[in-house]
C-alpha cells in the first residue's frame, strides 16, 4: 500500500520535464569588411590666441612616440594609420567580397558527417558558392570548430542573400541541421553616363562619344584605364593622349584625360572622356544606317588595391527607324556666312518597293538657326523603287559656329505618309570679315 500512495502522489505531481533537442552545433556567417584609414582634420591657431590656451590640440597617433600607445590598443592589432571597420560597409558590382564561415561543436558530444552547403540568391540568379555534402567531414569533436572562406564576385546590381545549411549526424544516428543567412545589397560603385553626338559631313559622318564617370562610394577610386571597343563597322580616335617629350627625347602618348591629368577620384568627383568615332572604309556606305557603336569599359583600383571592371551594355546612337528613304547631301559650300543665303543639294532614295510622289516640306517648330529660304513647300517629284532624285534646298543661317539643319519632312502623296528628318546635316557657320 506505501508504494501504491507514493506512486499516486507522484501522478499527481508536476509532469517531468522534457528536454529539448538542443543542436550540436552552431553556424557562424560574417561578413569580411576592411579597416578604414585614420584621418585627423585639425584646428589651427596662433599660440598667442587664447583658443591656444583652452583648446588642447591633440596630436594623431602616428606622431606620437613608440610605446605611447594606450593599454591593449597595439594588441587589437591596428596600426597607426587604420580605424575599427564600420560594420555596414557597402558591396559594391564588381567588387570581390569575402564571407566567413564557423562550424562550432559547443556541445559535450562528437557530430559525425558534418558537410555545408552555401547558396548565393538574387532575384534573377542562384549561385552555389560551397557544397560539400559529397566529402562531408567525419567528426567534429566537441569544443572544436572548423572555418571556410568565401569569395565571390558581385556581378548585379541587387538584393543579395547568403544561405548557409550544416548537415550533420548525433551520436545515435539520427541527421539533424543547422542553418543562418544574411542578406545586402549591391550598389553601383559608379554612375556612368554616355553622350552620342553624330556631326553628318558632305562625305561622311563622325561620331563623338563622351562618357562621364562619378564616384559613387565613400572612398576614392583610382582609375586604371577607360576603354572603347567600337563595333566591327567603326574605327575609333581616342581624344583623351597628349603628347609628351621624355628626358632622353622620346615622344610617347599619355592618357592623362579631357579635362583633368590625375587618375585619382575623390568620392563625389567626376571625370570626363571623349572619343571620336569614324566608319570604316569597308563599311562606309552601311555606317549611316548603323545603331550600334560599341561599348565603354571602366577599370579602377580602391585604395586598399582591388581590382574592379565595369562595361556598359552595346551602346545605341538615335538613328530614325526609316527604311523607306535615304536622304543624303552631295553638294554644299565650302565656305557658310552667317546672315547669308546659301544653296545645298540633296539626293534622295526610295528604298520601298513602291513609287513615291514626294513632296518637300519644314516643321518650323524644329528648325532653329537653320531657317529656309524662299519657298518652304515644293514638290521634288515621282522617285521610282530603288531610285534616287537629287533636289535643291535654299537656306539662311542666323548664327555662328556649328549649327544642325534639322526641322525637314518629306511627305509622299500616295501613301499620305510623312518621314521626318531631323539630323540632315552639320556645317560650321562664320563670320564674313
Amino acid at each position: 500500500m506505501a508504494n501504491t500512495n507514493t506512486q499516486s502522489q507522484v501522478s499527481k505531481g508536476k509532469q517531468p520535464l522534457v528536454v529539448e533537442d538542443v543542436p550540436l552545433l552552431t553556424v557562424k556567417l560574417m561578413k569580411f569588411t576592411k579597416p578604414d584609414f585614420y584621418q585627423e582634420f585639425p584646428i589651427v591657431a596662433e599660440p598667442t590666441l587664447i583658443i591656444g590656451d583652452v583648446l588642447p590640440l591633440s596630436r594623431p597617433l602616428i606622431y606620437q612616440k613608440k610605446g605611447e600607445f594606450p593599454e591593449g590598443e597595439r594588441g587589437l592589432g591596428f596600426s597607426d594609420v587604420l580605424n575599427v571597420p564600420s560594420p555596414d560597409e557597402d558591396i559594391f558590382l564588381s567588387e570581390t567580397f569575402n564571407f566567413y564561415i564557423s562550424i562550432i561543436n559547443h556541445s559535450n558530444q562528437f557530430a559525425s558527417k558534418v558537410s555545408v552547403k552555401c547558396d548565393l540568391k538574387t532575384p534573377s540568379q542562384t549561385y552555389i558558392l560551397i557544397d560539400t555534402t559529397n566529402k562531408p567531414l567525419d567528426k567534429l569533436a566537441p569544443g572544436k570548430h572548423h572555418d571556410y572562406i568565401l569569395q565571390q564576385e558581385a556581378k548585379k546590381a541587387e538584393n543579395h542573400t547568403i544561405t548557409c545549411v550544416v548537415f550533420y549526424s548525433k551520436s545515435d544516428g539520427e541527421s539533424k541541421q543547422v542553418s543562418s543567412s544574411i542578406s545586402f545589397e549591391v550598389k553601383t560603385p559608379v554612375d556612368l553616363k554616355t553622350t552620342i553626338t553624330t556631326i553628318k559631313s558632305l562625305s561622311s559622318e563622325t561620331i563623338l562619344l563622351e562618357g562621364q564617370i562619378r564616384n559613387k562610394m565613400k572612398q576614392p577610386m583610382f582609375i586604371e584605364n577607360v576603354i572603347f571597343e567600337p563595333s566591327a563597322y567603326f574605327k575609333k580616335e581616342n581624344l583623351n593622349s597628349s603628347e609628351i617629350t621624355t628626358k632622353d627625347n622620346k615622344k610617347i602618348m599619355k592618357d592623362d584625360g579631357t579635362f583633368s591629368g590625375f587618375i585619382l577620384l575623390n568620392p563625389g568627383n567626376e571625370r570626363q572622356y571623349l572619343f571620336q568615332i569614324n566608319p570604316t572604309e569597308k563599311f562606309a556606305a552601311k555606317s549611316r544606317r548603323i545603331k550600334d557603336i560599341g561599348f565603354l569599359s571602366v577599370s579602377w583600383k580602391t585604395r586598399f588595391g582591388n581590382v574592379a571592371h565595369l562595361q556598359t551594355r552595346q551602346l545605341l546612337r538615335d538613328i530614325p527607324d526609316n527604311e523607306t528613304i535615304d536622304v543624303i547631301v552631295t553638294k554644299i559650300p565650302e565656305k557658310i556666312y552667317v546672315d547669308i543665303p546659301f544653296q545645298i543639294e540633296c539626293e534622295i532614295e526610295n528604298l520601298s518597293p513602291e513609287t513615291m510622289n514626294l513632296w518637300f516640306t519644314i516643321d518650323k517648330e524644329k528648325m532653329k538657326q537653320v531657317v529656309i529660304s524662299g519657298i518652304s513647300n515644293f514638290e521634288i517629284g515621282t522617285v521610282q523603287s530603288q531610285s534616287s532624285i537629287k533636289f535643291n534646298i535654299d537656306l539662311f543661317p542666323l548664327a555662328t559656329g556649328l549649327q544642325n539643319i534639322s526641322g525637314i519632312i518629306f511627305l509622299d502623296t500616295e501613301t499620305h505618309r510623312n518621314f521626318p528628318i531631323n539630323d540632315l546635316i552639320s556645317i560650321f557657320v562664320e563670320r564674313k570679315k
